[in-house]
This record gives structure tokens, C-alpha cells and sequence, in this order.
């Protein structure tokens, strides 16, 4: 999995990973950016290479005072 990350109200702001999960079918990515945008790919290996990936694009929100 690789994922990259902007912040609208910051330019400068830019975070990129990668996570190798292994064989999980599930992953809580942790440390993400409050008011953030990412995006996340998503992609199988094997012997004969890496698959097409799957994207997949969110925002952090920011939490509330109240």
C-alpha cells in the first residue's frame, strides 16, 4: 500500500508512505494529518510483479472544540 497526502490550506504540507501488510486483508493506517486530503493505493504482488493498483482518496477531518 502507498499513500500520499496535501493539505488544501497549507502547499507546503506533503506526507508519502509505504506499508508493506503482508498477507492482512485488513490495515488501520495511524497518524494521518487532521484536515487532510489522501490518497491511497492499493496493489497485490507477486512473483510476476505488482497488480494495477486500487485508489482510493479521502479526507481527515478536524475535530471539533465542542
Amino acid at each position: 500500500m502507498a499513500y500520499s497526502g496535501t493539505k488544501l490550506y497549507d502547499k507546503t504540507f506533503k506526507d508519502t508512505g509505504d506499508r508493506n501488510v503482508g498477507t492482512l486483508t485488513k490495515y488501520t493506517v495511524v497518524g494521518l494529518a487532521p484536515g487532510t486530503s489522501y490518497k491511497f493505493e492499493v496493489y497485490g504482488m507477486s512473483v510476476c510483479g505488482k497488480s494495477f493498483p486500487i485508489e482510493l482518496k479521502v479526507e481527515t477531518e478536524i475535530a471539533s472544540k465542542y
